[in-house]
């Protein structure tokens, strides 16, 4: 405007300086000044100049005029020429123009504090004192900076925060000293005169966030509001801990110059975030579902746990922390002893070795599990406890091979432990989780391996509900054996857990009381009665002595070494799982004590391997049916052993061929007993046809029933169970607790086995051992086509007759014997009576079994030796054998022993009796034959008298002698009457004329059959009496009088053997 800069004189439009003052008149237009007046180049109306002597008395000695301003040239390339006049600071940096100008940086200079010679940082107010004095009355200034340039040095840091952070480096203040920041040395934004691991750039950089947050910069990103960050500090590089809240400013700030958002919830200039817990680690004591500042693992905790915090002589006081901060997460680490180190003295080194030494043992507030071991800090604090015999913790933060070791030696690492957690809720790694994942070996190097096969992800914790998350909490405890206190140890649980598809859970967890009660082997024993032989006998409905020893004990006694193949087959078979498990067996093996794990291990069955001895034999079999044997002292049968195989409980064997010794395959051992679940009679397996397959006892019981009482498949099962049940009140109580858990269970693994304590499994009279003897399929009668002959679980079988000896043609008129019992060769009359009549007479099973005859064949005491020929036009057109004598026949039809060759002991074989002397149209063996022969006197023609001197066989007709006549007369031969052996019927023996009169000397039906003369043996009695031996046997039965007369099997047979003499010459 006109006469605006005309106070004193116009301005010359020909002179750039109107005034002449030094200054151009656009340069003092631009900046405010009046090119019209000369006297405003001295002037300093900025008040940028300098007070001296710091008198206090607001005079400055030294101006910086607007012609100095003007006149300024740049120091540095980035500056430029001439200060602004109207601002004390042109550059923004914090320092006046004259003061970065003359060097004279009093004002903003902190010369009370400094760092010695070793960089400790001091404040001392004498020291301090003399320092200030002697700056000012010192003629060396520091060396200026440039007005126009924030950064003179270019290093990052403005000049004014450089001075303003800057301490003298000495004993004492000489005006020469180093120091800590100088603003003309860009070298010093890497230095870290405080020492808390960030360097002065860092901490310049730091300074700017607070203003960022200020500005509401920090909201979306880090979740910092505007109030919040006003009450912030500013980043002191003097200060290792800027904020003041025991945190060094490096650890905080993770020594990086900046603040990423994944930090957010930590800073060096916030006071307050000692108690956040940005990691959100701790442990959730009360179980209420939400972490509690005293639950929490919070920034001052994570990094204090690298002090000694249990040192006895100086522990700290976790009631009287910092910032009004309790905790508890350390409450229970010296339940087994004080601790005598803290975490970070036993971290791990490869830990400590990734650290900044100067916060070396702390742990990481941004990470919940700082040792990446697989267990979060928070959980690793609360369940640590100081192992006072191994001088270690038993958990440590810091140490990540504590991810390997077993706290309660309960067989289930810390790790697995934790991670047993539900993957949804996990602070560590949400893809690996117990029981999928597991610890094993690999050499002597631990690893994780996954569970081939498992096709869930769920874990333990998944099935952990509300109520015993409230109990027991989300995780395995590493300090409790049983975490679930259901009675089973985790390791013991984690071992011999299997994944159920069907009912989608784990059949064993640590985590959950009230499991066990799947039986996954299918052996017929829930895995908790599996587990319970550790402690007690088994509950199988039988009272077991009380100091009858545990089954383990037992097994050792019989068979010392096999606990410890057992063992070892339990860990070993588990893929790799048990495979970590050798160490502590291998332990125990070399002597040390067991631990709680292979304590249990030694007294279970293996819930995972039906057969956990490897005898054959199902546990569950074995289990149920396990008896105390008080005569021989032991266990009849044992799931832990082997050695049980081949006895014989019940002691129901058979001599099958009577041979007087139960050999390997008459034996119907324990285990025979339990194949027939499977294979019915093991030896005759593969003489089942192709198209019927595998036929086992029981099956063929069911169809049985199906067949014989018009069962469904279901009543014939339940039928099966009631055989088994009632037998006597011990088996009743042994059904209902194998029914107990599962009401098919017999029905699903036991049906079809035989009773190993009883002797008649079906009760059907007939003992197992005989009905297993004769187990034979597809016998030819009617009854046995389709089935096992005789079954020791089939009661129907009582009613078969599979040899066909009864008696099948008998007709209207055929008058049945009577009927008994043979004892010792004397017939007991059992006052049973057969009505004649037509109609077969199956000669049974159980008949068989009441007449010690073999039901396999037809003629047990082997006496059917005729035969049936028929001639037809003079040609043979058959010729077998009669088996007339078969068993049945020989009991229904003709009254005699059909186990007994010589029923009646009279040395005349029943078959020659029948042969010569049945009568079937009397029914019996006598007949009124013409066979008496008539002797005469040779010499009056007359009958024999005493007068007679010569009696012959001949009859006379008018003085002629011809043959004898023959008289009628009754001829019996009965094999059940020893006396007619003695008879004579058809009087062909001999007159004895020598003496006084003839004296008749018979021929007896005994003599007949031998075709003997010898006076001395002419009677059973006789021979019996007689000192005759027969191939080193006196002779008894009529086969050896037999074998003696003839000298059968003797070198001298050829000679002796008269009746077949003709032929051998």
């Amino acid at each position: 405007e006109p006469g605006e800069f005309s106070n004193l004189e116009l301005m010359n439009p020909k002179s750039n300086d109107s005034d002449s003052d030094g200054m151009p008149d656009g340069w003092e237009i631009g900046n405010g000044l009046d090119p019209t007046d000369p006297w405003d180049a001295l002037l300093d109306l900025d008040f940028d100049g300098l007070d001296l002597d710091q008198s206090g008395d607001g005079i400055y000695e030294r101006l910086w005029t607007n012609l100095d301003e003007f006149r300024y040239t740049q120091r540095t390339e980035a500056g430029y020429n001439s200060t602004n006049p109207n601002v004390g600071d042109t550059d923004g940096d914090g320092l006046s123009d004259g003061e970065e100008y003359f060097g004279f940086f009093f004002a903003s200079s902190n010369l009370w504090c400094y760092y010695n010679v070793q960089l400790e940082y001091i404040c001392d107010s004498q020291i301090g004192s003399a320092a200030n004095q002697t700056y000012l009355e010192s003629s060396i200034a520091d060396v200026g900076t440039d007005p126009t340039n924030h950064d003179s040095d270019g290093d990052g840091m403005p000049d004014g925060w450089e001075i303003q952070h800057r301490r003298w480096v000495g004993s004492s203040f000489t005006g020469g000293n180093n120091w800590s920041l100088d603003p003309n040395r860009p070298e010093d934004a890497n230095w870290d005169a405080d020492g808390d691991g960030l360097q002065n750039l860092c901490e310049y950089q730091w300074s700017q966030l607070k203003y960022d947050a200020m500005q509401g910069l920090l909201l979306e990103s880090h979740g910092e509001n505007v109030s919040n960050a006003e009450n912030w500090t500013e980043s002191d590089p003097n200060n290792i801990d800027s904020d003041g809240d025991t945190l060094p400013d490096g650890w905080e700030a993770a020594y990086s110059c900046s603040w990423s958002a994944s930090r957010a919830g930590i800073n060096p200039l916030n006071g307050t975030d000692a108690l956040n817990n940005p990691d959100n680690d701790g442990f959730d004591i009360n179980r209420d579902g939400i972490l509690q500042q005293n639950e929490a693992f919070v920034n001052y905790l994570e990094y204090h746990v690298r002090d000694d915090l249990f040192n006895s002589d100086n522990p700290v006081d976790f009631d009287n922390l910092p910032f009004g901060l309790t905790t508890d997460l350390f409450d229970n680490v010296g339940f087994n002893g004080y601790p005598e180190a803290s975490y970070s003295q036993r971290a791990s080194g490869s830990y400590l070795a990734g650290q900044n030494p100067l916060d070396a043992g702390a742990a990481d507030p941004l990470d919940s599990d700082s040792d990446e071991d697989g267990m979060p800090d928070g959980w690793e604090i609360w369940f640590s406890r100081w192992d006072v015999l191994q001088d270690e913790w038993s958990l440590n933060p810091l140490q990540p091979a504590d991810r390997w070791q077993d706290a309660d030696d309960d067989g289930m690492t810390n790790w697995e432990e934790y991670n047993a957690i539900d993957p949804l809720i996990s602070e560590t790694d949400a893809n690996r989780s117990s029981p999928k994942w597991f610890v094993t070996t690999i050499g002597t190097a631990y690893t994780f391996q996954a569970w081939a096969g498992i096709d869930t992800d769920l874990s333990f914790g998944s099935f952990v509900n509300a109520t015993q998350r409230n109990l027991t909490g989300v995780t395995g405890d590493p300090n409790n054996v049983d975490t679930d206190g259901d009675g089973i140890i985790d390791g013991v649980e984690l071992l011999f857990t299997t994944w159920n598809s069907s009912a989608q859970t784990w059949t064993l967890n640590p985590l959950t009381p009230g499991d066990g009660l799947f039986d996954s082997d299918e052996d017929g024993l829930v895995d908790l009665q599996e587990f319970a032989l550790v402690t007690a006998n088994p509950d199988n409905g039988i009272v077991h002595p009380s100091d009858a020893p545990l089954l383990h004990i037992d097994g050792d006694l019989l068979q010392p070494t096999e606990k410890t193949q057992r063992m070892f087959n339990m860990l070993i078979s588990k893929e790799t799982r048990g495979k970590r498990l050798l160490n502590d067996f291998n332990d125990w093996q070399n002597g040390e004590p067991a631990n709680a794990f292979i304590s249990i291990l030694m007294g279970i069955t293996d819930p995972t391997n039906p057969d956990t001895d490897g005898d054959g034999m199902y546990d569950g079999f074995e289990y149920w049916f396990a008896e105390w044997d008080l005569e021989n002292n032991l266990w009849s049968i044992n799931p832990l052993i082997d050695g049980d195989v081949l006895l014989d409980t019940d002691g129901d064997s058979f001599d099958c061929d009577g041979d007087g010794n139960i050999s390997l395959d008459e034996r119907f051992s324990n285990l025979r007993e339990w194949e027939s679940r499977t294979w019915g009679k093991y030896s005759e397996r593969n003489t089942i046809p192709q198209e019927v397959g595998i036929l086992s006892f029981g099956d063929d019981a069911i169809d049985a029933y199906i067949e014989e009482l018009g069962y469904n498949y279901f009543e014939a099962t339940a039928a099966l169970y009631d055989d088994f049940a009632s037998k006597s009140p011990e088996s009743t109580d042994r059904m209902q607790r194998i029914n107990f858990y599962d009401d098919n269970n017999f029905n699903r693994t036991l049906i079809g086995v035989a009773d190993p304590t009883s002797t008649d499994s079906d009760g059907d009279s007939i003992p197992d051992g005989w009905e297993y003897c004769y187990a034979i399929y597809g016998m030819p009668d009617a009854t046995t086509q389709n089935h096992w002959a005789a079954n020791p679980i089939n009661p129907h079988d009582v009613n078969y007759d599979g040899d066909s000896d009864g008696w099948y043609d008998r007709n209207a008129i055929d008058i049945p014997a009577e009927q008994g019992v043979w004892n010792d060769r004397n017939f007991i009359d059992s006052g049973v009576i057969i009505q004649p009549g037509p109609g077969s007479l199956p000669f049974t099973n159980l008949m068989e079994w009441n007449n010690n005859t073999r039901p396999d064949l037809n003629d047990t005491d082997g006496d059917s030796v005729t035969w049936l020929t028929q001639v037809v036009n003079g040609v043979v057109v058959s010729h077998q054998i009669d088996y007339n004598l078969s068993d049945g026949r020989e009991v229904f039809k003709y009254g005699i022993n059909p186990t007994d060759n010589d029923t009646d002991g009279d040395m005349l074989p029943d078959w020659y009796e029948y042969k010569v002397a049945w009568n079937e149209s009397n029914d019996n063996f006598s007949s009124y034959l013409k066979i008496k022969v008539v002797w005469i006197d040779s010499l009056t023609g007359g009958e024999c008298d005493t007068n007679t001197v010569s009696c012959l066989p001949l009859s006379s007709e008018s003085g002629v002698l011809s043959r004898p006549e023959l008289e009628f007369t009754w001829f019996t031969l009965d094999p059940a009457d020893p006396v007619d052996a003695n008879y004579d019927p058809d009087n062909d023996g001999n007159y004895d004329c020598s003496g006084a009169g003839c004296s008749y000397e018979p021929y007896t039906n005994f003599q007949e059959f031998y075709m003997i003369t010898d006076e001395d043996l002419t009677s059973p009695n006789a021979v019996r009496l007689a000192p005759l031996i027969y191939q080193g046997s006196p002779v008894e039965e009529w086969w050896q009088f037999r074998g003696y007369t003839l000298g059968l099997g003797e070198p001298s047979e050829a000679s002796t053997n008269y009746l077949k003499m003709d032929k051998q010459s």
